[in-house]
């Protein structure tokens, strides 16, 4: 293995590593009236890097239950409003359906904390890098040493 063919793929793994974590989000919501509507969480991948959630980047949605349609708990997102600025610009309320019931409820009915997620921890992922650039250093040298003798 060449130098050069080494250093591209320590850059293709940088690369990589910052793709990977830069836009993977959580919203948790928390219901303002629980009589009516419960929590939920959702994670999302921003797969276009626009800055907004789509519904097709949505990773994972634990559903949200509707006490107002007889404790129905709706487990698909349908649309997506405008939350802490993170929204694909189609309106103020969350469509959420279970494949039968269908319920649109104002985006003003949760508190929103929204925090990024990180899928590689990168304190642990330094350590073993390193690890593997250190060995692929011992592996040219031993094959220096062994092309010299």
């Amino acid at each position: 293995m060449n130098p050069k063919s080494i250093l591209l793929a320590i850059m293709a793994n940088f690369m990589f590593f910052s793709a990977a974590n830069a836009a993977s989000l959580r919203i948790t919501a928390t219901s303002l009236d629980t009589n009516v509507l419960g929590d939920f969480v959702l994670e999302f991948d921003d797969l276009d890097n626009d800055g907004f959630i789509s519904v097709n980047e949505i990773t994972s949605f634990s559903g949200v239950n509707c006490a107002i349609c007889g404790n129905v708990q709706l487990t698909q997102v349908t649309t997506v409003p405008l939350v802490a600025g993170l929204a694909d610009g189609s309106g103020n309320v969350w469509a959420f359906t279970d494949g039968v019931t269908a319920e649109d409820m104002g985006q003003t009915d949760w508190s929103y904390v929204v925090a990024s997620i990180n899928d590689i921890p990168i304190p642990g992922a330094i350590p073993l890098f390193l690890a593997g650039i250190v060995g692929l250093g011992a592996a040219i040298g031993r094959r220096r040493r062994k092309a010299s003798a």
